[in-house]
């Protein structure tokens, strides 16, 4: 009698800790990958519980089965971000910012087809930004500033080959900022494909080669930030055809050549600086002078 009962408690307990959802689990084998959680998130986050919908920084789906989002920003939190993140299937925010994750982004991030945005900086991560991450087909914000990465921009970003079959990789981007990553190589040509884009910020790294004229084809750009680089050569004067572009941000690069004439037509441009490069050559004399005290410094 005693062995059948010491039996049922067992399958009881047992019973108990299985009721929390799959992605709860996930949650917990997830932390086991942080050497350092805040208190108020270690007993908040219980395997007692049936759903995780109610645990810090979690947020479910309307049905509560699924989790959508977490926000676990300056948390904190040490460790690295491990591999059971990606078996959160319906994921479709994720903010790691400001924390203390190292090691590398796990590339299995990739399979996380729902995702929209993604915000990793301020954290201590290395190596490279997985290949993987650019073919979330709706991904539309990346923040990675302020990490230890390395490496070149992968090549598939927007899909370089063909279109129909990638769906465009990242066709959905309208934010990418990856600001003081230890970024290295050239600016993909396939940025062009990623038409949607709005802002981008690859400032303070060690791109090299020339601005790819292809961003020209980026016709929602409003924000481009590539300053203190290694850039060279000429500024393309396709960038005359992003009609909308406010900000444009090319100091502290190897740029030359004289300014293409086509920047001067972007009527909505607010603010250009381009010093410390080798351009040469003058203004146009439609350039007032309220516009080159205000929002023009080109040479220093």
């Amino acid at each position: 009698m005693r062995i059948l009962l010491n039996f049922l408690l067992l399958s009881f307990a047992a019973f108990s800790v299985s009721c929390l959802s799959s992605d709860g689990i996930s949650l917990l084998s997830l932390m086991r990958h942080w050497t350092s959680v805040p208190p108020s998130i270690k007993s908040n986050w219980s395997a007692s519980d049936s759903t995780p919908c109610s645990w810090i920084g979690v947020t479910c789906g309307n049905n509560h089965n699924f989790v959508v989002a977490l926000n676990l920003s300056n948390c904190q939190i040490l460790g690295q971000l491990g591999p059971k993140l990606a078996q959160l299937r319906h994921l479709t925010s994720i903010d790691f910012s400001t924390n203390d994750f190292t090691g590398s982004i796990p590339s299995e991030l990739g399979n996380l087809q729902n995702l929209r945005v993604l915000g990793l900086f301020s954290n201590s991560l290395t190596d490279a930004i997985p290949g993987l991450l650019f073919r979330i087909p709706h991904l539309d914000t990346l923040w990675l500033n302020q990490d230890n990465l390395s490496g070149s921009i992968p090549s598939n970003v927007g899909n370089t080959s063909c279109i129909p079959p990638e769906l465009g990789n990242c066709s959905s981007l309208t934010l990418l900022s990856a600001v003081h990553c230890g970024l290295t190589g050239p600016i993909p040509p396939s940025f062009g494909l990623l038409t949607k884009l709005e802002v981008l910020y690859f400032s303070e790294n060690h791109l090299s080669g020339a601005i790819p004229p292809e961003i020209g084809k980026c016709k929602s750009l409003s924000d481009l930030q590539l300053y203190d680089n290694q850039l060279e050569g000429e500024i393309p004067s396709q960038l005359g055809f992003l009609s909308g572009l406010k900000n444009l941000f090319l100091f502290v690069n190897r740029l030359t050549g004289e300014i293409p004439l086509s920047l001067w037509k972007i009527q909505s441009l607010k603010n250009f600086l381009a010093y410390n490069n080798n351009l040469f050559g003058e203004l146009p004399p439609e350039i007032t002078t309220s516009f080159l005290e205000s929002y023009l410094k080109i040479w220093e």
